[in-house]
């Protein structure tokens, strides 16, 4: 049952620029799916831009900024601040990746947001933000514990993320016999390694695997490359791990808009996703998109967990510990191809879909967002309802 009772102000308003997955996966989905439930008397706009138009604002229930950041993202959450005291809407803001240095930093030695040091006073308009905040959402407890230990503002929202079951259209499937030729897809984005490359100054960089050392992930996918036991198939363009030693003998494939991604992926009809991740504060963070997408695809995901990682919650023969050998990366694999032990990790990963609401258009992810929207913020100005 969804609660969203006496909402007399019908619009929530989600500030998002770019065309990114983040994007697609925080705001508009979430939009499509609200904006297509009857009843609840409450329509979301997504928009790369910032709305202050009077009659706008007065018929809005709540303001969520994506991503919000830096002095620019301060000076924008002042100017919606300064508009709340007139109309009343809450003022929230998402984020689905580490938006500040905890005591432990990030924790990425390859640095994939750009080659600059962070510093301790790129830290401060965030710690504002969050305090003028009314609510935050992000997608997992680790992400608002960390955070509120630093804010103590108490002002958290756990949303986790989900799959829009309309786009990753493809059926629920069970496998009728053994696998002897698996499809395995890696669809992390390339910023999991460093590439060899040349700095600012024209020196040479040599590549840091990042993610992909957390076990020996490279070596087991070359084997078997080389040895024509699977179809592997990297998503957004080549890995250059794997360019080292089988170049040319696995199918690349570029990125895609956001909305165009999810049919693809299902189309692809993968066996097996593989998700490497290093133990570090910035993974931490980390959603466990990447096992939600494999679920919803019938697929089954290989992926790196230790305390607090985003795929703690995968089934025990998803999980992939950081020391794993690549012979032990082949008997998971052995095992997994047996029909029955493949059927049992594909049925677990559906019962979670669909009773931890991990679904877009489900009525409890649905409701997720419409209590966050809808609770009451004081006194609403009699002629603004």
């Amino acid at each position: 049952m969804l609660n969203a009772n006496n909402i007399n102000k019908p619009l929530v308003i989600m500030v998002s620029g770019g065309y990114s997955g983040c994007r697609a996966f925080r705001a508009d989905f979430p939009a499509n799916a609200i904006n297509w439930i009857e009843g609840i008397n409450l329509h979301c706009i997504v928009t790369p831009v910032p709305l202050f138009d009077a009659q706008v604002l007065s018929l809005t229930r709540a303001v969520v900024l994506k991503s919000i950041n830096g002095l620019p993202g301060l000076d924008l959450v002042k100017q919606y601040k300064a508009a709340q005291q007139k109309f009343g809407f809450r003022l929230l803001a998402d984020y689905d990746d580490q938006p500040i240095a905890t005591a432990k930093g990030f924790g990425l030695e390859w640095k994939p947001w750009g080659p600059q040091e962070h510093k301790e006073e790129d830290d401060k308009p965030w710690l504002e933000i969050a305090r003028l905040l009314d609510g935050i959402i992000v997608t997992n407890e680790f992400m608002a514990r960390e955070l509120n230990k630093i804010t103590k503002t108490n002002n958290y929202y756990i949303i986790p993320n989900c799959v829009p079951r309309s786009l990753f259209s493809a059926p629920q499937r069970r496998r009728e016999k053994d696998l002897d030729h698996p499809v395995i897809i890696g669809t992390g984005c390339p910023l999991h390694s460093l590439a060899p490359h040349k700095n600012e100054k024209g020196e040479d960089v040599p590549g840091n695997p990042g993610d992909w050392a957390s076990a020996e992930w490279t070596d087991w996918l070359v084997k078997n490359i080389k040895d024509k036991k699977i179809d592997y198939i990297q998503m957004g363009g080549n890995n250059w791990l794997l360019d080292k030693e089988v170049p040319g003998m696995y199918r690349a494939l570029p990125w895609v808009p956001p909305m165009r991604y999810p049919s693809l992926i299902s189309r692809l009809n993968a066996d097996f996703v593989v998700a490497p991740l290093v133990e570090c504060e910035f993974n931490k963070f980390k959603s466990d998109l990447r096992l939600i997408e494999s679920q919803v695809c019938s697929s089954v995901l290989l992926g790196s967990v230790f305390p607090d990682s985003p795929y703690s919650n995968a089934h025990e023969m998803s999980k992939v510990a950081l020391d794993t050998t690549a012979k032990e990366l082949d008997e998971r694999l052995r095992t997994l191809c047996d029909r029955d032990e493949f059927n049992k990790v594909v049925d677990f990963g559906w019962k979670n879909l669909v009773e931890n609401g991990r679904i877009m258009e489900s009525d409890m992810a649905i409701d997720r967002y419409v209590k966050v929207f809808t609770e009451a913020k004081g006194q609403i100005a009699f002629d603004l309802i």
